[in-house]
């Protein structure tokens, strides 16, 4: 009975190992990756952008109707021909 535990443990132990592994080594990769377009996007004095989505804080109150200070906005580039008024 004992032996019969183990296996079953021991199953037990190797799926969440594997699926512990499908989520973390892929989060892990992201974070790199963003860490490396951060870097690189500050080197150029750029704000840093992850799939043309930025992510800001205002820093000051001239923006008072809208935002406020220490509101945090994410920005999506788009192409100026895109834009109508």
């Amino acid at each position: 009975m004992a032996a019969k535990q183990e296996k079953n443990k021991s199953k037990l132990s190797k799926v969440l190992s594997i699926i512990v592994d499908i989520f973390f080594i892929p989060t892990i990769v992201l974070a790199l990756i963003c860490v490396v377009i951060m870097f690189a996007a500050k080197s150029n004095n750029k704000v840093p952008s992850v799939f043309g989505v930025s992510i800001v804080t205002v820093l000051s109150n001239s923006m008072e109707d809208k935002f406020y200070k220490n509101d945090v906005l994410l920005i999506k580039s788009v192409n100026v021909d895109e834009i109508s008024v």
